[in-house]
């Protein structure tokens, strides 16, 4: 009887040990899907942002683009992959840039991209074409 018990007692810490150890690889395999999701939205991020920098339609409405930050949940809303949204604060301004663009070896390549001019968190309605020719459709 004596042994029923100490083998009893171990199941617990076994039981404890192995969810610990689940839960940590969940964490780590999270963790590291999220890095790389985090890090492969910096570099579209900044490629993105040099290629529009020197756009003078940009330039004309909001001024120097001094911050460009992916919006995930705006970007959701699209069903295509390729587009993508960011929030721009400029020099003179603020605006939301719709982006579709393609992947070309180790850059993206801007197919169409536009430019909603904001008022703080809402849109003002004025929407400027910044480079090619976006759907007509697009909301």
């Amino acid at each position: 009887m004596v042994g029923a018990k100490a083998g009893g007692a171990k199941a617990p810490w076994i039981v404890f040990a192995a969810v610990v150890l689940a839960g940590g690889g969940f964490v780590v395999c999270c963790g590291g899907l999220v890095g790389l999701v985090f890090f492969g939205s910096e570099m579209l991020e900044q490629q993105i942002g040099q290629e529009l920098a020197a756009n003078p339609a940009l330039q004309a409405q909001i001024g120097t683009l001094e911050e460009l930050d992916y919006d995930l949940m705006a970007s959701g809303e699209y069903p295509d992959p390729d587009v993508t949204v960011y929030n721009a604060r400029g020099s003179r301004g603020t605006a939301q840039i719709v982006v579709k663009s393609i992947s070309q070896g180790s850059s993206e390549v801007i197919v169409w991209a536009v430019l909603d001019i904001t008022n703080g968190d809402f849109k003002t309605g004025e929407r400027v074409i910044l480079v090619g020719s976006p759907p007509p459709d697009l909301p």
